[in-house]
């Protein structure tokens, strides 16, 4: 027959096991709910991404209005506006997606997905900067890069369709044809 001791002490024992357990399973929890969390910044990042995107592209104005600046001021026609604005601002982010490229490649080459769930899960910060902030920056070049290779159709002014992706426009040599 077991003493009062012997019973308490397999209590206690039987207590640890479960809280191990549960130490266990909590880690596995927070590596899932990292892992939902990186998607879903994945997913904010390329709404982000897309929306920059956009607000980097000129605005077109009717073309009344665009006329009648035009004459207004001394200033060169709107199209000759575009055409030193729209070449510059392709080389830029022509620039800007190679750059992204880079990152992706050192962020995977150095395994800085398993420094961040790393320094998550120890609550430190990698060089100044929260995990959060980190995931953020490791989702937002990926998704712009995916959205940079998703093709769309351009309709053509000769009637004819081309299938193209944004990074390809982004990469293409455009010269003058004057």
């Amino acid at each position: 027959m077991e003493t009062a001791q012997q019973i308490i002490e397999s209590g206690i024992a039987g207590w640890q096991q479960q809280v191990e357990q549960l130490d266990a399973r909590q880690r596995r929890l927070a590596a899932e709910i990292d892992q939902l969390e990186a998607q879903k910044q994945q997913h904010i990042g390329a709404i982000m991404g897309a929306r920059d995107l956009l607000t980097l592209l000129p605005a077109e104005p009717a073309a009344a209005e665009a006329a009648a600046e035009a004459q207004a001021t001394d200033k060169p026609p709107l199209d000759e506006r575009l055409a030193v604005k729209i070449p510059q601002l392709i080389e830029d982010l022509s620039s800007a997606y190679l750059q992204m490229i880079e990152i992706n490649e050192i962020w995977s080459a150095n395994g800085m997905t398993d420094k961040i769930a790393a320094a998550a899960v120890a609550g430190e910060t990698i060089a100044g900067y929260s995990p959060a902030t980190w995931v953020t920056w490791g989702t937002v070049t990926p998704r712009i890069v995916g959205f940079l290779n998703t093709t769309y159709d351009v309709s053509l002014p000769d009637g004819t369709t081309r299938t193209e992706t944004p990074r390809l426009a982004l990469l293409r040599d455009y010269q003058k044809e004057s």
